[in-house]
């Protein structure tokens, strides 16, 4: 017996020497463990070794603990080659003790089963008549382990050999050869672990310390740009920004854009407020030739209310009242010659838009010239819908494109500063008459538009020719 618990000590020594395999030491799957056992039977038990199998289905309660539910069946042959063999079989719980971290795959064993034992050899005591073959017990484990993981093999199963001693305490005088009331094993199993259902991703390693580094995402004015960084704190909302927090200035006249009236300023040009040239000026269309201030050549003034008859040159009465003023203005400065341009908006083609703006521009000169103003001072011209002021896409814009404009032009020989001098005056008179007349126009504007939708077949069909302008403005 000695000489086997001697083994015993060695295979425990082997199963230690065995190297630590990788595996996942947080893998919390129920398993199933069968194992085959070679039983070193004490000598008391009058049989040779045993042959048996051990079932256990098991699972990882925290990293360092393992609980199975075991069975376990071993078979004894007697030593006096009697035709029974003792079995001996138990149901019990088992604990696997993981204590080392050096060593994770060695566990301890601690494991307590009902037992029970039948055909068992004995020895009838003197004095006595008969022995007992048949006995239960409580059956006490105790032992190492070493858990060898066979990577991705079979679903993270690993193999399994321990090495156990087994006490087998029954308690009872007339079992097996001697008085003893326990009977003490060497217990040898070999086996595997097989995990049900699919392996849980092993936890990632954590994150090595890094240097945290606090940065202050504050955006007081929510343009997008952090305070930390903002060159222009209280942005207004929705302004674009750049990447300093600062509105942008796309032509640098140092007006941003949200403000900028005037986009597109040339560089140097003084501006104001609004972004537009510090001399008040009309922007050049494309092509217009321009002063050094990047003004167009002369001052041009629309005329708000001097409006026509539908698809027509005739003036409206309330246009007629506008023009007035106008007249009297260039009466009080007899120096002033000026341009009458004619504008549409891009309903019709462009010739007959053309044609239509040349026919309202020398209806309007017809009416100055009635009202005692040279012919000589004044020029009529018709742009068609060349020129637009406006995109005409609605109603508003359309009408803000369908206009008469007076551009204020100097005599030959006149200086620049009467000439700046007499626009101002011009343009304030007739800003004023216009306002004057506001009122009245729009009433009359509303009745005119009512009358020429409800006439505008007939009246494109009866559009004057430029003949008939001429006659009614000279009857005028």
């Amino acid at each position: 017996m000695k000489i086997r618990f001697g083994l015993l000590t060695l295979l425990g020594a082997a199963i230690c020497s065995l190297p630590v395999h990788a595996q996942n030491q947080d893998d919390r799957r129920t398993y199933v463990s069968p194992s085959i056992t070679y039983s070193m039977a004490d000598d008391a038990r009058l049989t040779d070794d045993g042959l048996g199998v051990q079932i256990a289905v098991g699972k990882k309660l925290t990293r360092g603990l393992n609980l199975e539910l075991a069975g376990f069946f071993t078979s004894y042959d007697p030593e006096d080659g009697g035709p029974l063999s003792a079995e001996f079989k138990g149901v019990g719980v088992n604990a696997l003790i993981f204590p080392f971290n050096d060593w994770k795959n060695l566990y301890g064993i601690l494991g307590v089963f009902k037992g029970q034992t039948n055909d068992a050899p004995c020895t009838t005591r003197a004095g006595f008549t008969g022995c007992v073959n048949n006995y239960d017990s409580t059956v006490f484990d105790s032992g190492l382990g070493y858990r060898y993981y066979l990577g991705g093999m079979l679903n993270g199963a690993s193999i399994r050999a321990e090495a156990r001693y087994r006490m087998d305490s029954h308690s009872n005088p007339f079992v097996g050869a001697t008085n003893e009331s326990e009977f003490y094993d060497g217990v040898f199993s070999l086996g595997f672990i097989l995990p049900l259902g699919h392996e849980a991703p092993e936890p990632e390693a954590p994150a090595e310390d890094l240097d945290v580094v606090s940065v202050d995402t504050t955006d007081s004015d929510n343009d997008g740009v952090p305070d930390s960084k903002d060159n222009c704190p209280g942005t207004p909302a929705g302004a674009v920004v750049d990447e300093f927090g600062c509105e942008l200035d796309s032509d640098g006249d140092g007006v941003v854009d949200r403000l900028d009236r005037c986009p597109g300023t040339a560089p140097g040009v003084e501006v104001n407020e609004e972004g537009c040239p510090a001399v008040s000026c009309r922007p050049p269309f494309p092509g217009e030739s321009v002063d050094e201030n990047g003004c167009a050549s002369g001052d041009t003034i629309v005329l708000r209310g001097v409006n026509f008859d539908f698809d027509s040159a005739r003036l409206t009465a309330n246009a007629r009242t506008l023009l007035d003023g106008v007249a009297d203005t260039l009466v009080s400065a007899p120096n002033m010659r000026v341009e009458i341009g004619g504008h549409t908006d891009n309903y019709g083609s462009d010739a007959y838009n053309l044609k239509l703006s040349e026919k309202r521009a020398a209806a309007v000169m017809s009416y100055l010239t009635t009202r005692g103003i040279e012919g000589s001072r004044m020029t009529a011209r018709g742009y068609g819908e060349a020129q637009p002021i406006a995109n005409n896409d609605t109603d508003e814009n359309r009408e803000l494109n369908r206009r008469v404009e007076l551009k204020v032009q100097a005599e030959d020989g006149e200086g620049s500063d009467s000439m700046e001098k007499s626009m101002e005056e011009a343009a304030d008179e007739a800003e004023e008459s216009m306002e004057e007349a506001a009122d009245d126009a729009e009433e009359s504007m509303e009745e005119a538009a009512d009358d020429a939708e409800e006439a505008m077949e007939d009246e494109v069909e009866d559009a004057p020719t430029e003949e008939e302008i001429e006659e009614d403005s000279y009857d005028e």
